[in-house]
């Protein structure tokens, strides 16, 4: 093959990529971005890359989410995504023992830094799903964090976060609604939720539109697990 033909070859790929596929040349082009490296380069850009502190959408999140918890302790708790601890630091009181991880390792030296007078938060970093930890938790958190996964991805995370929560727990999920930057969208991902969290009960789904960026809003839903009285319950009750 020519260099004039090879050219023509990377042309046509490309033309044809562009015009037929540009969800999936999208997707390419984010898998790029969303790796390890690719999230240390984003959070030492700026101490704050999401913009989440002081902003009032992101405080009023929070605020929704702890208060979905229905005022519950939890004795073991994880949460996937803590990004630079904002919502860790709200969480933390909540619970007994708190496990906070992140794919980034400067935003997990954020949250450390940030928590440090909360000697019962530890902070990993950790990617997802190879290295999510076993449990049990008593909770786990999942906010705009599951749809920087593939769909390829997505179904062994959920399955794997599931097995950790012990009887009685709760695995809370909370996604925006608009194009997040992730592989997947938020309805998407809560779409899938019921049939991954197998054997756990909806206790808690609300959306709320005309909120956050381009007044996309977010979904948030709370699965509980059934106690079993063969099994150890969570300290949350």
């Amino acid at each position: 093959m020519t260099q004039n033909s090879v050219k023509m070859f990377r042309n046509t790929l490309s033309k044809l990529v562009g015009d037929t596929f540009p969800t999936l040349k999208r997707r390419w082009r984010r898998r790029l971005r969303l790796t390890p490296a690719g999230w240390e380069r984003f959070y030492a850009e700026t101490q704050d890359p999401f913009g989440i502190d002081g902003n009032p959408y992101e405080q009023g999140k929070f605020e929704h989410m702890m208060e979905a918890l229905d005022g519950r302790r939890y004795g073991h708790a994880l949460e996937v995504g803590c990004s630079i601890g904002s919502f860790t630091e709200m969480l933390a009181p909540a619970c007994d023992d708190l496990l906070a991880i992140d794919i980034s390792q400067v935003a997990g030296d954020r949250t450390r830094a940030r928590l440090a007078d909360k000697p019962w938060v530890k902070v990993e970093r950790r990617t997802v799903p190879e290295e999510l930890p076993k449990g049990p938790f008593d909770l786990v958190v999942c906010a705009d964090v599951l749809y920087y996964l593939s769909p390829n991805e997505l179904p062994a995370a959920v399955r794997r976060l599931a097995r950790s929560v012990s009887s009685g727990g709760t695995f809370l999920a909370l996604h925006y609604l608009g194009d997040g930057g992730g592989l997947m969208g938020g309805a998407e991902v809560h779409t899938l939720l019921p049939q991954l969290l197998d054997g756990f009960r909806l206790v808690r789904s609300e959306r709320r539109t005309g909120i956050g960026p381009h007044g996309s809003g977010y979904q948030l839903d709370r699965y509980d697990r059934p106690l079993d009285p063969t099994e150890g319950h969570s300290s949350g009750d």
